[in-house]
């Protein structure tokens, strides 16, 4: 074997079957390139080749960092499947390519749906075999991945606790969008490129904000192109054989829900928040509040009662509509979250004639 790869023996934790599997040295890795998605080219050996581990007996296979974690009732779903018939059979021993690397990501995908594996961990599974089809050129194979990458990060993001792995909420939520953006959902994509660019906490990963501001761009070129919107892979789980420079338009951070490729309209001042209700879209946001606010406002919420249930988004909604009528936007604007705080007790004295 090249001086690259080495071997070393692994037990299946269903059968008991010993036998080598091929690793990848780290010092001999060297990474030439990544695309808008994470996946890294390399120099010489790709290690992605080797990550899944396949038993050459009952064929069961999981990626390496978690072949040996399998607990009881996930050892007899796989047993009870295997009753059914071995799923696939072939020489996954020795150097692989291209080809053989994505059957053994369809095989662990096989059995991670048996054993109900995390959906981040079914996700990266799927992401990797786009990425060998990607190699391949196989653009329609690529594609049904990616759907399903993006249906389980989906489901993690919903589900699981942060960090997911290595990621961080802002690194899924960017790699979700990507992977719209590619499967040409351009406007969903522009609004999840949006949150991370606006989030406070992007302040913590500038590249991966950058990143995020370089792909708003490409994705809302598409989407006035009409490239691909409405024609994402709806795809079925089963067991199978650059940067562009930034043009001078509507920042991502102002993006709408009902507009996602320039900023709403103001809402004109010789005209009422009230009236002007009807033709006013709402849309999701995301902010961060202290815990003892969260928890006043599900008080509000309890008080309000079964009969009189409380929007606590209309706490929010109620607060900006105040403050944006208020004609004190420039003052707003300047200050602090103390001196803003000082500001907002001000009005509501003078409001309330105290």
């Amino acid at each position: 074997m090249a001086e690259a790869l080495y071997e070393q023996e692994e037990v299946c934790p269903v059968c008991g079957t010993r036998f080598p599997v091929v690793k990848v040295r780290k010092s001999r890795v060297a990474v030439s390139g990544r695309d808008s998605d994470f996946c890294l080219h390399y120099e010489g050996v790709n290690p992605n080749l080797y990550t899944i581990w396949v038993c050459p007996r009952c064929s069961y296979a999981a990626a390496d960092t978690g072949f040996r974690e399998l607990a009881d009732y996930q050892k007899r779903a796989v047993l009870e499947s295997l009753r059914q018939g071995v799923p696939y059979r072939r020489d996954f021993s020795g150097r692989r390519t291209p080809e053989v690397a994505v059957e053994s990501y369809l095989l662990a995908a096989h059995f991670g749906r048996i054993t109900r594996l995390k959906d981040s961990s079914m996700a990266g599974i799927y992401l990797r075999a786009a990425w060998f089809y990607r190699e391949l050129g196989q653009v329609g194979e690529e594609r049904e991945m990616l759907a399903l990458a993006l249906q389980h990060y989906r489901q993690a993001y919903d589900r699981e606790s942060f960090p997911i792995g290595k990621m961080s909420e802002l690194t899924v939520q960017y790699l979700m969008a990507e992977l719209l953006r590619r499967l040409g959902e351009n406007r969903e994509a522009i609004q999840w490129f949006s949150r991370i660019v606006s989030d406070p906490r992007g302040k913590q990963e500038p590249q991966l904000v950058s990143q995020a501001r370089d792909m708003w761009y490409q994705a809302r070129e598409a989407l006035e192109k009409g490239e691909g919107e409405g024609k994402a892979t709806q795809a079925k789980e089963v067991v199978g054989g650059g940067k562009e420079e930034a043009k001078d338009s509507a920042d991502p951070a102002t993006v709408s829900e009902n507009n996602p490729v320039a900023p709403p309209p103001p809402i004109a001042r010789n005209v009422s928040l009230a009236e002007n209700k009807a033709s006013r879209v709402k849309v999701s946001s995301m902010v961060t509040l202290y815990t003892d606010q969260t928890e006043w406002l599900k008080e509000l919420g309890l008080l309000a009662g079964k009969e009189r249930p409380l929007d606590l988004s209309a706490v929010l909604r109620v607060l900006l509509d105040g403050l944006m009528s208020s004609g004190l936007e420039e003052e707003l604007s300047q200050k602090g979250e103390a001196g803003l705080e000082q500001v907002v007790k001000k009005l509501l004295v003078n409001q309330r004639g105290l």
